[in-house]
């Protein structure tokens, strides 16, 4: 999906929010991938986001559940959305 002007608005607070809490390091690093995007995508256009990461609210990298949770994004895991599915591999 190409980013519409509201997701990269959306973008731009992720970005300031994650350079404003986290070590430069850290912050750049996680700035640097696709996470930031799917979570202005998730933001913009109410989805929610499958990862395998797990809070951690003190920690010094940011973290998907964290900073999306800032944006109104919510987060499962995999064991959660097959649940959710009603997934079954009999």
């Amino acid at each position: 999906m190409d980013p519409d002007a509201s997701v990269q608005a959306a973008l731009s607070k992720v970005a300031d929010y994650v350079w404003e809490h986290y070590p430069p390091h850290n912050a750049a690093a996680f700035l640097d991938g696709a996470d930031p995007w799917l979570i202005a995508h998730a933001s913009v256009h109410g989805g929610r986001i499958v990862t395998h990461e797990v809070s951690a609210p003190s920690g010094r990298k940011p973290k998907i559940p964290d900073v999306g949770d800032k944006f109104g994004v919510k987060t499962l895991n995999i064991f959660q959305l097959l649940r959710e599915l009603s997934a079954s591999f009999t």
